[in-house]
């Protein structure tokens, strides 16, 4: 059978400042996440890997935000933009000097810019996929009249 500890007025305020110090450490969280911040790097291959980093950087912030931190600061703007891939970079770093953005528009001219990329590179490689078939049907037409066209000089001899 379980049953409570009577403690002291006293001891449940010892026993509260130490579980207070243990587990109540927002500054020690928020310099971690600072640091996790500062070490962040986003994929530049994949679209797909991207999207996900963009998500992870973005509940990293909003951790941040939550221990008090300004997302719409100067400094962390530019410090986002900094660590996008060099390909989206541009495309979000002229949209913010065209106009000063909130993080969260940021973020998504940054979705938008991704999504716009991927887009273009399936519609590129589909294009590739059917030049090749193109070029590979037009080939094999001609081999076929080639050959047709052997078998009908054999014929004529």
């Amino acid at each position: 059978m379980l049953q409570s500890v009577s403690l002291s007025e006293e001891d449940y305020h010892a026993l509260r400042d130490s579980l207070e110090r243990q587990y109540n450490r927002d500054k020690d969280t928020k310099q971690n996440l600072i640091h996790q911040l500062n070490k962040f790097s986003f994929s530049e291959d994949s679209y797909e890997d991207m999207e996900k980093d963009l998500n992870k950087y973005c509940s990293t912030a909003y951790s941040l935000r939550s221990k008090g931190c300004s997302l719409n600061d100067s400094f962390f703007l530019n410090s986002f933009i900094a660590k996008l891939p060099q390909q989206i970079m541009g495309i979000v770093f002229k949209k913010h000097h065209e106009q000063d953005r909130t993080f969260q528009e940021l973020v998504g001219i940054t979705f938008n810019a991704i999504a716009e990329k991927r887009a273009l590179e399936s519609a590129e490689t589909e294009k590739k996929l059917k030049t090749r078939n193109i070029r590979r049907q037009n080939k094999e037409e001609a081999w076929r009249k080639a050959k047709e066209n052997s078998k009908v000089s054999v014929f004529l001899l």
